[in-house]
């Protein structure tokens, strides 16, 4: 595993009062002064016991440098003693109920601030409070789940236009029939619609249960615990086996690997004895960058600085052995939350165009009353003929329409979950399975999603013999071979010089193309001799380097720089990102189909486009064109003019290039970018898979889908029109998280191009049908009008349009949507 070596030797227990008087000598003025602001100092140790008086301070402050200090520490005083609440229900009698006292809303909002933090190894702090954690992907809770779905169900012009109709009905000048015609259809509507939307949210939290319930290892004073996922605490020492999900983010301090760094303790019991604290900084989203150290108090105080080698995220899986780790970040704190959204309600792009239509109907039952009217003439009441003709004619407006388009959704999602095709698929939106047939962009993730995240041995190139899968029988007899080099051969290298230098590295390029053109990931494998002197030195710069705060991967950078040069080259090796089964075609199929892929990964440059051609994502003879390293406005400039000369070619860009184009020229890359066959954008972080979508939606008006199986995936996958989770080695986190949810990439050509295809055929034939139904009903009662003296009376009773409605024609409506028109 690789994680940094953290010497945790069993030195014994001094007590807590030890490390309590250690910690408060890193509050000395020398040790504020290395850094840039208090907040990226250190927090104490020992802020159990702190008591910092803020506003004591601020008033010593002002004594110093104004007269009238003392007036305002009275005040000051005086609002102390009369407390928080005391002074909320002054403010709330002077000027009202919105300007209450802030901090009470926090307390009750239960709003915490994000600072840095000290957490020692099994010791809660009594302070510091840290949110629950707990995994949450529901839309709804019990008090915002009835005024929520009421408001997304009445801003379609649709239902507000019946309610609107059926709210008429209670003036008798404008009665035309019973109550229940009107009332209870909507009724009707609203409860279904709610019923689904209810279903689908325990669904939710039935998922959610039962990832927070999940038992892990927890070491106490007591021995090992089992304690659920939503108890797990700051602080706590957690131990995660192979295969399993980390709970929380936490820093890694031992493992079982007999390879692995930290085996310095005989036991995890002596971690509960140990005087030793972790500080962590600040929660943040970057998920690619940790600062913090390890700091022990027993005998001789000792700081070890720790890095991103040395954290492991919420909701990423152990690959091999068993770790244990210290928690850091709980909850809405940790990684993978902070890069999510919150869930929101998603509607399809269908239901977008019959809200429109139904404004073009509503002004069509207009123009038809107002032609009644007129013809009748302006004598009496016109006004009230004129709402009564618009009551009648209503029916061109089919309320029946919303009912049957959610029913036929629940019948698209029941087929989808049992198609014996895809096995293991879930449908956790049933909102928008039409939404899979119109898709335009499809945004995917690179490792666990095209690929099984899993690395196959397959080329060996020692100077010039290059070894294969088929040969490593004899590459083993050579590793079993002793080799002792003659001194004439490296007196021969010393003598040619340069000359050899620059013939090594050109055929390191060479091969390093030519395993890149299979799809390889290489690996240049060198080594350089050191002196005793020259490691201590190297040794003692790079501790340093890595210890400071601010700054420390450019400092780091630099010392690497020192040592990482003059290297004897020894091999290259390359080693294949396994595909997934059918990739390949899956892909083919939907570019065959229309739709553009973007590939948006957080892997290095060289990764993704090893990947890209691998899968014939990009094709052999495609020409790829990779966006230069950017860092202001001019170089963007240049950059997108070169890409603008440059017609069908792949495009290959870094998120930090992207960044800075979507800064400064937001509209003309997007333009850029979507003529491009396919995007590969590298070294993305999840708000910008997140930003990306957006934009697509944005710029061009197509649908999105997103595709991803790990937990950086889910704000890309929240942010698309659909959105697909593939349960893989990564956890569940994005499979939660999603509106479908697979096993398998390949499954995703079946369930755009045959289920997503079908549903929203189906769904337009069952639109049109019910439209018709309604301008039939529409049209007989305009000739019975006009035949009778244009009476505005109804020309069949409330019953038999109920059963027109739903009984009478239900077979028809259910052909339509079951009906398919080709196999696939």
């Amino acid at each position: 595993m690789p994680y940094e070596d953290i010497p945790l030797s069993n030195l014994g227990s001094n007590g807590y009062k030890k490390l309590r008087n250690k910690a408060k000598t890193r509050s000395s003025p020398e040790d504020e002064q290395d850094y840039g602001s208090t907040d990226d100092a250190p927090l104490m140790v020992d802020d159990v016991d702190a008591d910092f008086d803020n506003d004591q301070g601020l008033s010593e402050g002002y004594q110093s440098s104004d007269s009238g200090a003392k007036d305002r520490k009275k005040r000051k005083n005086k609002r102390k003693k009369e407390g928080c609440c005391k002074r909320c229900c002054k403010f709330w009698c002077c000027c009202g109920f919105l300007s209450s006292c802030r901090s009470c809303l926090e307390s009750l909002a239960g709003k915490i601030e994000m600072k840095p933090r000290t957490v020692v190894l099994g010791r809660q702090s009594a302070t510091q409070k840290f949110p629950r954690n707990v995994i949450c992907n529901q839309k709804y809770n019990i008090i915002t789940f009835m005024p929520r779905t009421l408001y997304n169900q009445f801003k379609f012009f649709l239902n507000m236009y019946f309610l609107v109709v059926a709210t008429s009905q209670f003036i008798p000048a404008l009665r035309i029939g019973y109550l229940y015609t009107y009332w209870g259809p909507l009724a009707f509507v609203v409860f279904v619609t709610m019923c689904r939307e209810a279903y689908d949210d325990f669904l939710r939290f039935r998922r959610d249960r039962e990832v927070n319930s999940q038992q892990y290892k927890k070491l106490t004073k007591k021995g090992t615990v089992s304690v659920p996922s939503s108890a797990i605490k700051v602080s706590d020492l957690i131990i995660v086996e192979k295969d399993q999900r980390v709970p929380a983010d936490m820093v890694f301090l031992r493992t079982s690997e007999k390879n692995g760094p930290c085996q310095r303790l005989p036991c995890d019991a002596d971690m509960l004895n140990i005087s030793a604290s972790v500080y962590a900084e600040k929660p943040q989203k970057d998920i690619h960058s940790f600062v913090g150290t390890f700091t022990r108090y027993d005998g001789e105080r000792t700081e070890i600085p720790l890095s991103i080698e040395n954290t492991m995220w919420a909701n990423t899986v152990i690959a091999s052995g068993t770790a244990v780790g210290v928690v850091i970040y709980t909850g809405s704190e940790t990684r993978s939350v902070m890069n999510t959204s919150n869930p929101e309600t998603k509607f399809g792009l269908i239901d977008v165009e019959v809200n429109n239509l139904t404004k073009v109907l509503f002004v069509a039952t207009l123009s038809l009353s107002l032609v009644m009217v007129s013809i009748k003439g302006y004598n009496g009441p016109w006004y009230r003929y004129l709402v009564r003709f618009i009551l009648l004619f209503s029916y061109i407006i089919p309320l029946s329409l919303r009912v049957s388009l959610d029913m036929g959704k629940v019948v698209y999602s029941w087929m989808i979950i049992h198609d014996k095709s895809i096995p293991g698929t879930v449908v956790r939106s049933s909102t928008i399975p039409e939404e899979l047939g119109r898709i335009g962009y499809l945004l995917s993730d690179k490792t666990g999603t095209l690929t099984e995240n899993e690395m196959v041995f397959k080329r060996l190139h020692l100077g010039t013999v290059s070894f294969g899968t088929d040969s490593m029988d004899e590459v083993m007899s050579h590793v079993n071979t002793s080799y002792a080099p003659s001194s004439g051969s490296s007196s021969k290298k010393t003598t040619q010089g340069s000359k050899v230098r620059r013939t090594v590295v050109t055929r390191v390029h060479e091969a390093c193309g030519n395993m890149a053109r299979e799809g390889l990931r290489t690996l240049v494998v060198a080594k350089k001799v050191l002196t005793e002197d020259q490691y201590q030195d190297f040794e003692h710069r790079y501790t340093q380097a890595k210890l400071n705060i601010s700054d420390r991967a450019a400092k780091v950078m630099d010392v690497q720089r020192t040592l990482e040069h003059d290297l004897e080259l020894l091999c290259l090796t390359g080693v294949e990102d396994k595909l997934q089964t059918d990739v390949r075609p899956t892909l083919e199929m939907l570019r065959n189909a229309g739709v553009k892929i973007w590939m948006l990964t957080g892997d290095k440059l060289e990764t993704a486009t090893c990947i890209a051609q691998s899968s014939r994502l990009v094709a052999r003879n495609q020409m790829m064109h990779t966006f230069k390293q950017i860092s202001n406005r001019s170089e963007a400039h240049l950059e997108l003019n070169s890409l603008r000369r440059k017609n069908d070619c792949a495009l290959i860009i870094k998120g930090d290039s992207l960044e800075v184009c979507l800064r400064h020229y937001e509209h003309e890359f997007m333009e850029l970018a979507c003529q491009c066959p396919v995007v590969v954008c590298c070294r993305c972080s999840p708000q910008q898979k997140a930003d990306i979508v957006k934009l697509l939606k944005k710029h061009t008006g197509k649908r999105t889908c997103a595709i991803g199986d790990g937990g950086n995936d889910v704000s890309m996958i929240q942010a698309a029109d659909a959105g697909v989770g593939i349960e893989g080695k990564e956890g569940r986190q994005a499979s939660l998280a999603a509106d479908f949810s697979i096993t398998q990439f390949r499954y995703l050509g079946r369930l755009l191009v045959w289920h997503g295809r079908n549903s929203y055929k189906r769904s337009a034939a069952l639109s049109q049908f019910v439209i018709h139904r309604g301008l039939i009903i529409s049209v007989m009662q305009a000739v019975f009008s006009c035949v009778f003296y244009f009476a505005s009376v109804p020309l069949f009773s409330g019953f038999l349009m109920i059963g027109y409605g739903t009984v009478y024609t239900m077979f028809s409506s259910f052909l339509a949507c079951v009906g398919r028109g080709c196999s696939f």
